[in-house]
């Protein structure tokens, strides 16, 4: 760890207080220091962009939180800067690495399940202004600086997982209801933007799929099911295994890898993977291509939120 920067120099000095190393005064300061190899760019979605192509063309690798960027030619221009550079553009999709959700690709990828007819996604929570003890910033949605809502902020997380389960089989087309039920700005007007939203997703095969999100969720709800021709597959729904309800009426409890009993889900180990790609030079293991996927499939749906109509999604080879 190098250093920290933050607009707000103070935020920068309790980190460096917590992790050590320095506090930079700009991002000028940091792309100059030729001991910083790599950065990690955690700003709000409309910001990653231009910082993310600054870093590259410093020569820094970098890795990005999700959202990738707050619009496709956003993200475009990142992975072409990455191109330029050499360096590495990683986004931080952690939901792929989840055993739950490893287990489901390799169920999808071995036929266990025979063709998938259909599934059902929901990641939700209490919302970001509320703390780990549950106490919340009234005026947490005034400062945050967000444009879109729960949708951009949440379920972005599940539309990378679906575009990671399904990668030989995407999303074409999408249709959105959102509403805002919930979250208040400080004066107690409603956010300006979606805290529910619920897509119904189409795939080139013809699998039918329903994805919901809120910050309204005091369960942090976050299942997925399977529907296959030879069973159903359901993860988190009491603990980190897959449940396997096979057509024979047997129900299996898997774990991928095998734990014992009472086993607790680390933080995934995003960090890790993007330093393995440095060290290692091999393709990041959520590359900029597949964050830019993510927002198309985002864009349609937030198309779609305005024409209350099924959206296709435009992929890159439409553009060609």
């Amino acid at each position: 760890m190098i250093g920290f920067y933050n607009r707000t120099v103070a935020k920068a000095e309790e980190f460096q207080q917590q992790y050590g190393g320095k506090v930079y005064q700009t991002l000028t300061d940091v792309w100059a220091d030729e001991a910083v190899e790599a950065v990690i760019v955690a700003t709000n979605e409309q910001s990653h962009s231009d910082i993310s192509v600054a870093a590259l063309e410093a020569g820094k690798h970098v890795l990005c939180e999700k959202p990738m960027a707050d619009s496709v030619p956003a993200a475009r221009r990142m992975q072409k800067a990455a191109d330029r550079s050499g360096k590495k553009l990683m986004i931080i999709h952690n939901q792929r690495l989840y055993p739950g959700h490893q287990l489901l690709k390799r169920l999808i990828t071995e036929g266990t399940l025979g063709k998938i007819h259909a599934y059902r996604t929901t990641l939700a929570n209490q919302g970001q202004e509320i703390d780990e003890e549950g106490n919340a910033a009234p005026d947490f949605y005034d400062r945050i600086g967000h444009t879109n809502g729960a949708l951009a902020q949440v379920g972005i997380h599940r539309i990378d997982l679906l575009n990671y389960l399904f990668s030989e089989d995407p999303i074409v087309q999408v249709r959105t209801h959102s509403t805002t039920q919930s979250k208040t700005l400080a004066d107690g007007d409603p956010v300006p933007y979606e805290d529910y939203a619920t897509l119904q997703l189409q795939h080139r095969s013809g699998v039918q799929g329903t994805l919901l999100t809120n910050w309204f969720d005091y369960s942090n709800d976050r299942q997925t099911i399977l529907y296959g021709e030879n069973g159903t597959a359901v993860t988190y729904a009491d603990d980190h295994s897959v449940t396997l309800y096979r057509k024979n009426g047997a129900r299996e409890q898997l774990h991928y890898p095998p734990q014992a009993e009472g086993y607790a889900e680390p933080l995934t180990p995003i960090i890790e993977k993007f330093v393995e790609s440095i060290k290692q030079d091999t393709e990041p293991f959520v590359t900029g291509e597949q964050g830019t996927l993510a927002l198309r499939v985002l864009a349609a749906a937030y198309e779609s939120q305005q024409t209350q109509a099924w959206t296709r999604i435009t992929h890159e080879e439409d553009e060609r």
